[in-house]
Formats: C-alpha cells, sequence, structure tokens
C-alpha cells in the first residue's frame, strides 16, 4: 500500500532564511509556496528526485509548529509516505496498535492526509497521505 515517500518535513522559525539556506544547499529555487491554514503553516516546497523536500513554518503562535519549535527548536518534524489507500491503511494498522492523531481530514491543497501519534511509532512522526485526490 506504500508507494513511496512523498516529503520530509523540515520545521523553521524563518521560512525566508530556510528557503535560502536550501536554495544554497540544493542548488536549485524553490519549486512552491503555499499555506495550510488548516494546520498552521507556511510551506515552501523542493522537487528533489521523486520527493519533495517541504520547509515549514508557523503561521501564527496558534499553530501546532509553534510549540514543537519552542521545544525542540528548528529540525525535522515528520515524515510522509503516500498510499494507494489511505483508509484501509489506516484499519489495518489500527489493528496493529498504531495510533493516530484526529483524521483523516481534508486539506485545502486537495489532499487527504493522516499523521501517526508518535508514541506508537518509535517517537517519529509520520504522515500518510491518500495518492488520490477528491
Amino acid at each position: 500500500m506504500i508507494k513511496k515517500v512523498d516529503h520530509i518535513a523540515i520545521a523553521v522559525e524563518n521560512l525566508a532564511e530556510a528557503v535560502a539556506l536550501f536554495e544554497c544547499l540544493l542548488d536549485q529555487k524553490a519549486d512552491q509556496f503555499f499555506q495550510v491554514p488548516e494546520e498552521g503553516a507556511d510551506v515552501a516546497m523542493f522537487n528533489v528526485g521523486d520527493m519533495q523536500l517541504a520547509l515549514v513554518a508557523p503561521l501564527d503562535d496558534t499553530s501546532p509548529l509553534a510549540p514543537f519549535l519552542k521545544k525542540r527548536g528548528a529540525g525535522l518534524h515528520h515524515i510522509c509516505f503516500e498510499t494507494d489507500n489511505l483508509h484501509q491503511y489506516i484499519q489495518e494498522k489500527k489493528a496493529q496498535g498504531i495510533e493516530f492523531l484526529d483524521g483523516p481530514k481534508r486539506l485545502g491543497i486537495g489532499k487527504e492526509i493522516i499523521f501517526t501519534n508518535p508514541g506508537s511509532t518509535a517517537g517519529v512522526l509520520l504522515e500518510f497521505v491518500d495518492s488520490k485526490r477528491k
């Protein structure tokens, strides 16, 4: 059911500074910029091979990213895997003891996603996205 790594997200305090750094590191410009109000995130995406690198910054202090950055600082936020049947995947993994945070939910960017509870996934926040846009 897992097709590929969709993206790796890095939480940053200042999106403009992080974009400049990663444009230098990757020798390329960011491919797209957008906001995900449902997650309180300002995002810059880089296409890297067949996956993407997402730089995510909080829109404001109410963003779920704000306490993450305050507690842990900038760095790896989550890894997102693309699945060809999100609902079936969730059902199977719940039966195996994997816990998920609220969801699945549809984002304004047209994708349905769900995050794991890091306590059930070795301390790592994982996101799963349905490969089908609905």
